[in-house]
């Protein structure tokens, strides 16, 4: 609903009525003040709230990165390899 980057947020509110709505947390609390600049969404429906590992995945213009152990941070492709590896899973 904003342009605040995804590393910025606290935690985000996706809508369990509306399709494809989800709010950061200063516009989810706009929301529920009745401060929001535009309508979208009902206050009174249920929201499940988001909360992501600050810095734990970023996206950047090479793609999906994945903060893992001893702080390295690798690719999305690397990282679903180390843990299928792990979990001795095939994908």
């Amino acid at each position: 609903m904003c342009y605040r980057r995804e590393v910025d947020f606290k935690s985000f509110s996706m809508c369990e009525v509306c399709i494809d709505i989800g709010f950061c947390d200063e516009c989810f609390q706009k929301l529920m003040d009745g401060n929001l600049s535009f309508r979208v969404c009902n206050t009174k429906h249920p929201f499940l709230e988001i909360y992501s590992p600050r810095g734990l995945v970023t996206k950047g213009a090479e793609g999906y990165m994945v903060r893992i152990r001893d702080d390295r941070v690798v690719s999305f492709d690397e990282w679903l390899s180390i843990i299928s590896r792990d979990w001795a899973i095939g994908v």
